[in-house]
């Protein structure tokens, strides 16, 4: 780095409504995988170890992720926070717990193809769209997918329906999109994140 001229391409007021430095990352994020390796690695009490850190999170923040992480069944609060079996499956994957806990228990129980598209599409909006002019049409569609009052499902079964479309060829799954008011890049986005998740 040497002396020199800087040509900033925005305007100035957004300029100086910048932050001098970005926001570390521990307190931006929530703190739940953080947690989690801290207890893999045995390093002791989360919260004491996680305010050892320069910038330390809030202790609402600790205490809110400790809560979710008793919740999913990571955490056993009866053995001081001690790492259950789920706990320590958890730590070995880069997603969110929640997440996480849905696709292991996918795996154990033997279903998980559909929970992949279903935890994929959890990262996204829903793939279908109402435009104004049509809204009734694409409510009335929507719900011929609809299973047992549940989102999840109601959007698997239009993935679905849209994979199948696509083994018959590109104008097919166009068509099918189309017909049912589905948006095709968000489809194609929870493609590429389930074929992630594998």
């Amino acid at each position: 780095v040497q002396p020199g001229i800087c040509y900033h391409l925005v305007p100035s007021y957004k300029f100086n409504s910048f932050n001098e430095y970005q926001i570390p990352e521990m307190l931006r994020v929530p703190l739940d995988g953080l947690i989690l390796q801290i207890k893999t690695l045995n390093l002791g009490e989360a919260a004491s170890v996680l305010g050892m850190a320069i910038e330390a999170p809030k202790d609402t923040a600790v205490s809110a992720s400790l809560d979710l992480l008793r919740q999913i069944g990571a955490l056993d609060e009866a053995q001081e926070d001690s790492l259950t079996p789920l706990g320590y499956h958890l730590a070995t994957l880069p997603v969110d717990v929640r997440i996480g806990k849905m696709l292991i228990y996918g795996a154990i129980f033997g279903c998980i193809e559909p929970v992949l598209t279903m935890a994929a599409a959890m990262g996204f909006r829903s793939p279908f769209f109402s435009p104004i002019d049509k809204r009734e049409e694409a409510d009335k569609v929507r719900k011929s997918f609809g299973v047992a009052h549940s989102d999840h499902l109601t959007t698997l079964k239009a993935f679905d329906g849209w994979e199948a479309a696509k083994k018959q060829g590109r104008r097919q799954a166009s068509g099918f999109c189309q017909e049912n008011f589905l948006s095709r890049q968000t489809l194609e986005m929870i493609s590429e994140m389930r074929d992630q998740f594998k």
